[in-house]
C-alpha cells in the first residue's frame, strides 16, 4: 500500500511538472515570437494586422524596398496597420517586417515577413517632371492595362480637365492644355472602383520653390556655433547642406537635414578662415530641379569670452557667493547695485558676503574684448522642497542611460528632494507635458550624442546663453568632464536658442541637457558602463551643492 502511494505521489509529481514546463513554455514563446495574421490592400491602401504579445508596449512598422533601404517607418500600440504607400512601384519588390516592443525596449521580430512584388500600373519613374510649351508631353505608364478597365484624368485642383480610358502605356497630353500657364498639372490613374496612382507635372515652373538663408546674414560671425535659418523650398523631398572652407577651397561637411533651423557646430570652423555654407532643396533626387541658396562669412579672429557664472544660489542671508571664469584668460568684474559692471564694476577676487536680498552684475574682459553681462538675484527665501524631473535617452543604450538616471534619483531623494523621470521609450512631447503639470525647479535631460561613431566627448545645453540655467549648467560640465577619459573632449556649453522643445517650452526655472558621450563609440561606451555611479554622483552632489543643500 506504501509503495503504491509512493507511485502514484511521483506520477502526480510528474504531470504538475509537465503542466508547469507547458505553461512555461507556452509563456516564453508568447513573449518571443509572433506573427503577421493577413496583409490586403486595395492599390497603395494596405491593411496589416499581426498578434500582439502580453509583453508587447509598442509596434514599428518597416517596409523596405529590395535593396534594404527603409522606405516607410511607423510606430503603434495597435495590432493593425491602414496606410497608403505611395511610393512602391509597377514590378518592384518590397518586404514588409515588424518589430515588437516590451517596456524595457528589448525588441523581436515577426516570424514571417511580408514580401510582395505590386502588380498595379504606375507611373513611370523616367516621366519628366516639367512641361515644355513648344511640344505635346509624352507620359509613360508601367504595367499591365489588359487585365481590367483603367482611366486616366488631367486635373487642375480640383477641376478635372480631361479624362477617358487609358489604352496604351504611352500617354499624350496636348500641349494646348498648359502652353503659356503656370500651374501644376496632377494626372491620375484609376480602375473600375477606385484612384491608383497620381503624378504631379510642373507647367512652366520649378516643383520646388526659392530658398532664402536669413541666418546668418553677416560677413563676420564669432567662433561660435552659428544658428542656421532658411526660408522656402516647399515640395522638395529633402534638403542637403553643404559646408565648404573657401580658405583651403574643400568641402568640408555635407549632410541632409530635416529642419529649416539647426545648430552648426563651430567644431566646423577656424578663426580667421572664411566659409560658405549652401543649403540645396531636392525634389525626387531630381539633380535638374534643385533649388539653392547660400551665404558667405569670415570666422573672427578674436576669441569668444563666455560670462561668468556662480557656484550656488543664496537663499538665505549672511552667505557667501564664489563667480567663477569659464575663460581662461580675463578677470571678472561685478557690481551688487544692478549698475554696468563694465564701467562701475569691481574687480573680483574672493568670496562676496551676501548680506540681503541684490542682484549682481558681473562680466568677464580682457585688453581686447568682453564677455555679455549676466544677472543673479540673490537673498531669495528658503526653499522647504525641489522638484526635479530628469528625461533620459540613449538610442542603443535606453537601459544603461535609464539606470543613470534612477542612481540620481537615489542619491537626490536622500536630501528629500522630489525627483521624477520619465518612461522608457516616452515620446518627448509626452515628457513635455508631464513636466509642465509640476512646478518644477529643475528639468534634467540626460542624453547620448548619436549622430556619428567618430563623434566623442561631454558637452551641455541650455536654450540661451543669459537664462538663469547658465551657472548649474556650467558646474555640471566641469564636474562630468572631470569623469571622463579625454579631458581634450570638453565641448563646453551649448546654445540650442528655441530649437530644442525640452529646453525652451518646460516651465521650469532651469532647463538642462547634458550629452554623457556617445555610446555608440567604442570608447565612450566602455567609459560609461564604468563609471555611470561616478557620473551619476557628480551630477547630484553638483546639483545639491547649487541649491546649497551641502
Amino acid at each position: 500500500m506504501k509503495k503504491k502511494t509512493i507511485i502514484i505521489s511521483l506520477i502526480i509529481f510528474f504531470l504538475l511538472a509537465a503542466i508547469c514546463c507547458a505553461y512555461l513554455i507556452i509563456h516564453h514563446t508568447e513573449n518571443k515570437h509572433f506573427s503577421i495574421i493577413s496583409v490586403s490592400n486595395v492599390n497603395k491602401n494596405f491593411s496589416i494586422k499581426y498578434e500582439k504579445t502580453k509583453s508587447t508596449k509598442y509596434f514599428k512598422i518597416i517596409v523596405y524596398d529590395s535593396d534594404n533601404s527603409p522606405l516607410f517607418v511607423k510606430e503603434t500600440s495597435n495590432n493593425y496597420l491602414n496606410a497608403t504607400f505611395d511610393f512602391i512601384n509597377y514590378k518592384e519588390e518590397y518586404l514588409i517586417t515588424i518589430f515588437a516592443y516590451d517596456e524595457k525596449g528589448n525588441s523581436i521580430v515577426v516570424e514571417n515577413p511580408y514580401k510582395f512584388i505590386y502588380k498595379e500600373p504606375t507611373f513611370s519613374k523616367d516621366n519628366s517632371l516639367l512641361f515644355t510649351n513648344d511640344e505635346d508631353y509624352l507620359l509613360k505608364i508601367d504595367g499591365d492595362l489588359k487585365s481590367k478597365n483603367y482611366y486616366i484624368s488631367v486635373n487642375d485642383g480640383s477641376y478635372t480637365i480631361k479624362k477617358e480610358k487609358l489604352t496604351d502605356n504611352k500617354y499624350i497630353i496636348s500641349k494646348d492644355l498648359f502652353t503659356g500657364i503656370e500651374e501644376v498639372l496632377q494626372v491620375k490613374l484609376f480602375d473600375e472602383s477606385s484612384e491608383i496612382a497620381h503624378f504631379d507635372i510642373y507647367s512652366n515652373m520649378s516643383p520646388v520653390k526659392d530658398i532664402k538663408i536669413v541666418s546668418p546674414i553677416n560677413n563676420k560671425l564669432e567662433h561660435n556655433d552659428i544658428n542656421l535659418k532658411f526660408e522656402g523650398g516647399e515640395n522638395a523631398t529633402k534638403f542637403i547642406m553643404q559646408i565648404y572652407n573657401n580658405t583651403t577651397n574643400r568641402l568640408i561637411k555635407e549632410i541632409q537635414i530635416s529642419k529649416k533651423e539647426i545648430m552648426v557646430s563651430k567644431d566646423f570652423f577656424k578663426k580667421g578662415e572664411n566659409y560658405t555654407i549652401t543649403i540645396k532643396g531636392i525634389y525626387d533626387n531630381y539633380a535638374k530641379y534643385t533649388k539653392s541658396a547660400e551665404t558667405k562669412f569670415e570666422i573672427d579672429t578674436k576669441d569668444v569670452i563666455k560670462p561668468p557664472y556662480i557656484s550656488n544660489i543664496i537663499s538665505s542671508n549672511n552667505n557667501y557667493i564664489e563667480l567663477k571664469n569659464p575663460n581662461n584668460k580675463g578677470d571678472i568684474f561685478f557690481t551688487l547695485d544692478g549698475s554696468d559692471p563694465l564701467e562701475f564694476g569691481t574687480k573680483y577676487d574672493d568670496k562676496i558676503l551676501i548680506l540681503n536680498k541684490v542682484t549682481i552684475n558681473a562680466v568677464v574682459k580682457d585688453k581686447t574684448n568682453s564677455s555679455n553681462i549676466i544677472s543673479f538675484e540673490m537673498g531669495n527665501k528658503i526653499k522647504e522642497k525641489y522638484n526635479i524631473y530628469i528625461s533620459s535617452y540613449a538610442e542603443n543604450n535606453q537601459d544603461g542611460m535609464y539606470e543613470l538616471a534612477k542612481y540620481i534619483k537615489e542619491k537626490l531623494n536622500k536630501y528629500n528632494i522630489n525627483v521624477y523621470i520619465n518612461d522608457k521609450n516616452e515620446s518627448i512631447s509626452s515628457r513635455i507635458k508631464k513636466a509642465n503639470e509640476l512646478k518644477l525647479d529643475l528639468y534634467l535631460g540626460l542624453y547620448s550624442n548619436s549622430a556619428s561613431k567618430e563623434i566623442y566627448g561631454i558637452e551641455t545645453w541650455i536654450d540661451k546663453e543669459l537664462n538663469s540655467s547658465y551657472s548649474l549648467a556650467n558646474l555640471i560640465q566641469e564636474r562630468t568632464i572631470n569623469t571622463y577619459y579625454d579631458k581634450k573632449a570638453n565641448h563646453g556649453i551649448k546654445y540650442s536658442n528655441g530649437l530644442i522643445d525640452e529646453l525652451n517650452k518646460i516651465n521650469s526655472n532651469l532647463n538642462i541637457r547634458i550629452i554623457i558621450g556617445n555610446l555608440e563609440n567604442e570608447n565612450d561606451a566602455n567609459w560609461f558602463d564604468t563609471k555611470y555611479e561616478e557620473i551619476g554622483t557628480s551630477i547630484s552632489d553638483t546639483i545639491l551643492k547649487y541649491f546649497a543643500i551641502i
